[in-house]
């Protein structure tokens, strides 16, 4: 049994492109976090090493890039630079279990570049840190005063 239907091609709307970041370092936080596929198959590479797709929204304009934690022993460097740019807290050496849950929400400091696949430009974080001032807050000091000049010492 065949099914009559006649084709028109999509309207151009004059939708453009996801929009590119420029090379630069940028604060993120993590919007979802998937460690399975639509069909819910676990994510894992050619080689079977299992990874996590994280999707890092650029916190100023809104962006978002997706990055990838792979769980190998070439990956372990990245996976290990990210939980300590979330401020994850783990002794050397410990061993942990991380579901993917558990990295919605992270923010990070990231270093992000332009790079290009089948002539198409795409965003990627090639480092991550943490951000500056909110894992390491300090109390506010009182300036110092010289109390024979009775008037604010710069230093």
């Amino acid at each position: 049994m065949s099914i009559q239907f006649k084709y028109e091609p999509p309207e151009d709307k004059g939708e453009t492109a996801k929009p590119i970041l420029k090379a630069g370092w940028y604060d993120f936080e993590v919007l979802d976090a998937y460690e399975t596929s639509r069909e819910g198959v676990k994510l894992v590479t050619k080689d079977g090493d299992p990874y996590i797709q994280l999707k890092a929204e650029e916190r100023a304009s809104g962006t978002w890039i997706y990055h990838s934690l792979f769980f190998s022993e070439m990956g372990a460097k990245k996976v290990n630079a990210y939980l300590h740019a979330t401020g994850t807290t783990l002794k050397a050496g410990e061993e942990t279990f991380l579901d993917a849950s558990q990295f919605v929400g992270n923010q990070f400091r990231g270093k992000v570049e332009i790079t290009s696949h089948n002539g198409k430009q795409y965003n990627k974080i090639t480092r991550v840190t943490p951000i500056k001032g909110e894992q390491e807050q300090t109390e506010p000091t009182q300036p110092a005063t010289d109390p024979d000049l009775e008037e604010d010492v710069p230093f």
